[in-house]
């Protein structure tokens, strides 16, 4: 595991999508998750708070792997 600190959350999006782009680069079959970040979360926030914080991290997730996927899609048409 990797610890980045990142001035904002703008880059810490980019940051993050680009970690994945190079993974899906690397191996376009990996499988990619939240669970493990929520069930470490699950031990110090109530259950309601933790339901919000899903609730969020889907958005986040589902606009950082878009993004991802679109990197890594224009870096496979530029080697090719």
């Amino acid at each position: 595991m990797k610890i980045i600190y990142v001035p904002d959350y703008d880059t810490l999006s980019k940051k993050t999508a680009m970690e994945i782009a190079a993974q899906l680069i690397q191996k376009p079959d990996s499988i990619l998750g939240k669970a493990e970040v929520l069930a470490a979360a699950a031990e110090y926030v109530d259950a309601e708070t933790l339901q919000e914080a899903e609730a969020i991290a889907d958005e986040w997730v589902f606009n950082v792997l878009s993004e991802a996927v679109v990197m890594a899609e224009e870096v496979r048409a530029e080697v090719m």
